[in-house]
């Protein structure tokens, strides 16, 4: 017996010091989140953002931010949940999303729990993409287009925001999104919520302008919720966890709803099955 107890504390310590040892592994690994924006000095890629208003510095911090978000941001997967209320249909999509590279993939497509061979067929109607990307970079460098005005300071859940507007001519390729598998770049505007005390972006929000007569809708806008979060054995990062998409019909009441729950963000696994998001 003696033997046996010793051989079973034997494979207890080992199980011990192999799983410390996985975890040291991880903490080395992590990656510091990106600094705070207000830390940041302003490179000459976000300077013009500021250079006539100082109010509009924590946007040019946050542009700062961004690009650098941009060049550090790992290999994750988050698991992704629509609600789309759509002429009376009401459907939930369910998804794996994976940010690979600079890019988004979905696998995993499930339509109200039920696979679907064509992960594009989720999308045949109102869908959006590129929410990974770091917070509003699609507008902040725009340069020279986008313009920016400070709207003043308002408190949600007790932090303080800086509110600022922005608008964004045609042509642009800032905002790419797909009705119906048509494609459109439209003129847009809409608002940077930022907190004031890290400078990072909580809200982003886009309304399109212009619309060409042969879009379906009238009205489109979209508004994403960012905050910080951590991915094991990675580190923190900016990060979407809320987006709504409201379309209005051309010549007709009836409004599209959809909303986005981000959830579960991971370290991507190479043995993932990924469909890419055309």
């Amino acid at each position: 017996m003696s033997a046996v107890r010793h051989r079973i504390i034997g494979l207890l310590i080992a199980l011990v010091l192999a799983n410390f040892y996985a975890f040291a592994q991880d903490m080395g690994n992590l990656q510091p989140s990106t600094p705070d924006p207000v830390t940041l000095l302003v490179g000459k890629n976000c300077e013009w953002i500021f250079q006539t208003q100082t109010e509009l510095a924590p946007v040019a911090q946050a542009c700062e931010a961004a690009l650098r978000m941009r060049e550090s941001m790992p290999n994750f997967v988050c698991d992704l949940k629509v609600k789309r209320e759509q002429k009376g249909h009401r459907d939930v999509v369910t998804a794996e999303v994976t940010y690979l590279n600079g890019h988004e993939q979905f696998g995993s497509v499930r339509i109200n729990g039920i696979p679907i061979k064509d992960p594009n067929a989720a999308q045949a109607r109102n869908w959006t993409s590129g929410e990974f990307s770091p917070p509003a970079l699609a507008v902040l460098e725009a340069r020279p287009i986008a313009t920016f005005a400070f709207q003043g300071e308002t408190a949600v859940n007790h932090a303080q925001r800086l509110d600022f507007d922005f608008s964004v001519p045609h042509p642009n390729e800032a905002w790419l999104w797909t009705f119906f598998g048509r494609s459109y770049n439209p003129a847009f505007h809409g608002s940077l919520s930022i907190d004031k005390r890290t400078g990072f972006v909580r809200n982003f929000t886009m309304i399109a302008d212009q619309l060409p007569r042969d879009v379906p809708y009238s009205s489109v806008k979209i508004s994403t919720d960012y905050d910080s979060i951590t991915i094991a054995g990675l580190g923190v990062y900016q990060l979407p966890v809320h987006a709504v998409l409201d379309t209005c019909q051309r010549r007709s009441w009836h409004c599209d709803h959809n909303v986005k729950e981000f959830t579960g963000c991971r370290r991507f696994a190479a043995k993932s099955r990924i469909l890419t998001d055309p």
